[in-house]
């Protein structure tokens, strides 16, 4: 059990605590106590799909809050490109789908009807835009989960 999840369980009463999973955290769902959770494609340390599909395998037909799609960093057309790939990947396996923002996003096409969170990523300067502020809004009003990442 790593530090951090001895510090989830002391908090694990709180309404404001969720956990998210990771490839390599190896973490694994019964660890959460019955907390919300979700998972991410671990991309801001470097993409692994044999990790990332591993952890799917594990956790299909379970009920997370969103698993993130894999994305670039920083690169909003990548970002949704590799969406339109992995997207229907994780859906396969019974999994609600983020798309995660990046820089630019507002300038391309979000595609509302296939994802059912946005992840917020991106730039501090960027999660903090007004910008996101309308993402943000649009999704909620869409009846969409939304996370921010550090």
């Amino acid at each position: 059990m790593s530090g951090a999840t001895k510090t989830v369980g002391k908090y694990s009463s709180s309404p404001n605590l969720g956990c998210l999973l990771t490839p390599r955290s190896g973490n694994s769902i019964e660890s959460m106590k019955g907390l919300p959770w979700a998972a991410d494609n671990d991309c801001f340390n470097g993409f692994d799909e044999k990790r990332f599909i591993s952890m799917l395998e594990k956790i299909k037909n379970t009920n997370p809050l969103f698993v993130s799609s894999p994305d670039a960093v920083g690169d909003a057309r990548k970002t949704l490109d590799m969406f339109y790939e992995w997207e229907p990947v994780i859906h396969s396996y019974g999994l609600p789908v983020a798309l995660v923002l990046q820089d630019g996003q507002e300038k391309l096409c979000m595609p509302w009807g296939k994802c059912e969170a946005i992840f917020i990523g991106g730039t501090t300067q960027y999660k903090l835009s007004e910008t996101v502020r309308w993402l943000v809004k649009e999704a909620k009003w869409r009846g969409k989960w939304v996370h921010m990442g550090r």
